[in-house]
């Protein structure tokens, strides 16, 4: 068994998942990432929230090149399939009676499993785990090479974004208006603030004060003249 060979297979996998989960962790990134805090970065100067913005407000362009590239990856990585590392490990099986027989199966069944394993480990839940938890920071360090992407894709990312566009037509789907930030969603966020110690109990007091005040009619909080 030649163990030179069975690490460069090895190392091969392990890079194809990692660059996987680079992929996978911009998409969910780029997709959770706070809108209002990142235009208040752009106002602020950075050219890195600026780019990130334009690729929220055109989704089907970014998303189309990152799903260009993962099925890339995962293409490699069919064709590439940790064959030789399988064989190896045949070789390795048939010196033991009772499993020789099935020596075949046993090997591609264990080289199917790490792949899957380290595929769904390091090049999706990992990497979706960080991105959800770190959106806004991530959105920006990942803005400029998914915007390179997306133009080394553009060809391929044009035609899909056109088919994307027109079954959305065919099934009648209108995005919705983006109407800003609702009372609910500003009460959510205090809620949040307060609970990890942005806001004091006071100050989320008085917020809810505010709304509900904005909510009552004139006369209900008129004083009756004597």
């Amino acid at each position: 068994m030649d163990l030179s060979v069975l690490a460069s297979e090895f190392v091969i996998i392990v890079l194809l998942a990692l660059l996987n989960g680079v992929l996978a962790m911009s998409e969910m990134a780029m997709v959770s990432a706070r809108k209002m805090r990142l235009q208040k970065l752009a106002t602020e100067g950075s050219l890195r929230a600026r780019t990130a913005i334009k690729l929220i407000n055109e989704p089907s362009n970014f998303l189309a090149a990152i799903q260009i590239g993962i099925t890339a990856i995962g293409v490699f990585a069919g064709a590439f399939g940790g064959a030789n590392i399988a064989d190896q490990l045949k070789d390795m099986l048939l010196n033991y009676p009772l499993i020789a027989p099935y020596a075949d199966g046993v090997s591609m069944g264990i080289v199917v499993a790490l792949v899957t394993l380290l595929s769904l480990v390091l090049g999706e839940l990992v990497p979706k785990r960080l991105a959800l938890g770190h959106a806004d920071s991530i959105s920006l360090i990942v803005a400029t090479p998914i915007r390179w992407l997306a133009w080394i894709a553009t060809p391929a990312v044009k035609f899909l974004s056109f088919l994307t566009e027109a079954i959305l037509k065919l099934l009648r789907f209108k995005a919705p208006d983006d109407s800003g930030v609702t009372e609910d969603e500003v009460r959510m966020m205090v809620e949040q603030g307060t609970q990890s110690g942005v806001f004091e109990r006071e100050e989320e007091s008085i917020i809810k004060r505010t709304f509900r005040l904005s909510d009552q009619r004139v006369d209900e909080v008129m004083t009756q003249r004597l």
